[in-house]
């Protein structure tokens, strides 16, 4: 009917080709030592080696992949948080100038500029405050 070695072939190359397209749509790696295992895999099966031969390869062809490059990948995919502009605020001291309640947003003066603002609980205006996190351009604060 078919060629079992002709068959494992193409399903070892199709396998590739997913892990291949997996990895280059989550740009995570996620699925390149699998792909690395399904290439040993299919040379094995140029050979006429057995499915539980390839499949073995297959798997310790990826763990000792993941094991050899986990430490460089863990390297690569670390980010350094960079605070943007904005982000460099937080924690500073901001001075009130419009009164600020649970209800309406008043207006902070830090770090040369002028932010909406919101709290928790009434803050009157002159009052120190401690900007605590930013979202879109009102900042949460708590009173010094």
């Amino acid at each position: 009917m078919f060629d079992i070695p002709w068959f494992m072939s193409v399903f070892w190359l199709i396998m590739t080709v997913v892990f291949m397209a997996v990895e280059a749509f989550t740009y995570q790696f996620v699925a390149i030592w699998f792909a690395v295992g399904a290439i040993g895999s299919l040379i094995a099966s140029f050979a006429s080696v057995s499915f539980e031969v390839q499949i073995a390869i297959f798997l310790s062809l990826s763990i000792i992949m993941l094991i050899l490059t986990k430490p460089f990948v863990k390297k690569v995919m670390s980010k350094k948080i960079v605070k943007t502009n904005a982000d460099k605020i937080i924690g500073q001291t901001g001075i009130v100038k419009v009164k600020i309640t649970p209800l309406e947003k008043g207006r902070v003066f830090v770090d040369g500029l002028d932010w909406s603002a919101t709290a928790s609980k009434e803050i009157s205006e002159g009052t120190e405050v401690i900007i605590q996190k930013i979202e879109g351009v009102t900042v949460f604060v708590e009173e010094k």
